[in-house]
């Protein structure tokens, strides 16, 4: 095996390890979503953004802890570009919805296939080499 070989194999296990942290961190939206709805009297949209805000932090820890281990990074740091990230992710997906279902009047499950593509594929490249990269030596 060359090593480009196993640099590609290494970035595919990464990636792996992020659509798996992605898919607990949905899962966990989802549950606290129902949870805060039947056990607070918050409003649906409030309980959307704490159900969010619990989402948030299994992937945050989740990529900083598995996904990018060993990624030499300062958590602090780490923390505010991936809250970016995830602001960038949010943005993309909904000027996909946005352009597919309003501009192009097309049905929202044409928005389906890019937001399920483009959105992951583009956090990330952006958590890899941005949100979680390897601090230079200095």
């Amino acid at each position: 095996m060359t090593t480009g070989w196993r640099d590609r194999a290494r970035v595919l296990l990464q990636y792996i390890k992020f659509a798996l942290v992605g898919g607990l961190a949905t899962l966990t939206h989802v549950a606290a979503f129902a949870a805060f709805n039947e056990l607070t009297s918050l409003t649906p949209l409030l309980a959307n953004f704490a159900a969010f805000g619990t989402a948030f932090s299994v992937s945050f820890f989740g990529h900083l802890r598995w996904t990018f281990a060993q990624h030499d990074v300062q958590p602090a740091a780490a923390l505010g570009r991936f809250a970016a990230v995830a602001l960038v992710g949010l943005s993309l997906n909904t000027l996909i919805v946005y352009l597919i279902t309003d501009v192009l009047a097309w049905s929202y499950i044409a928005a389906i296939p890019p937001m399920a593509t483009l959105v992951p594929i583009s956090t990330f490249v952006l958590s890899k080499y941005w949100a979680f990269a390897m601090r230079t030596a200095r």
